[in-house]
């Protein structure tokens, strides 16, 4: 299911939680797996830059109370990836990522609670390297 077409804005998040709502409702008994930028997985409400953010796991959580959601926050040791700083074309691009505290050992955890920036567990890899996106920006 492809989520993420539009452009940078509240409108984009909603319509990623709508579409990954829309899917889980056609296959209701499949596991879904939605691979998104940190900050659209959070199911708490805003982040650095808008306090009233809502991202996508959080509408998600919304439009689908009874769907169990787990939240990873990726943990890499730095690298780069493909990413839109802003709703401007110009700014998406490959951009360095730094190195987080939690990526010093492999693996996944589970938090015993969602933490204050919405998630529930940790995703730790090694470096990342960028990808560039499977539809062209526009």
């Amino acid at each position: 299911v492809l989520l993420d077409s539009l452009p940078q804005d509240a409108a984009r998040d909603r319509a990623m939680a709508e579409r990954l709502s829309a899917a889980v409702g056609q296959r209701p008994k499949d596991l879904f797996l939605a691979l998104t930028g940190n900050y659209h997985n959070r199911l708490a409400p805003g982040a650095p830059w808008d306090a009233h953010y809502e991202p996508m796991g959080l509408l998600l959580s919304r439009l689908r109370p009874d769907l169990p959601l787990t939240a990873l926050n990726v943990a890499t040791t730095g690298g780069t990836a493909w990413v839109c700083m802003s709703a401007s074309k110009d700014s998406c691009h490959v951009h360095p990522t730094r190195a987080t505290t939690e990526a010093k050992a492999g693996g996944v955890s589970l938090h015993a609670a969602m933490d204050k920036d919405g998630y529930t567990g940790v995703y730790r890899i090694g470096p990342m390297t960028a990808s560039p996106p499977a539809v062209p920006v526009k």
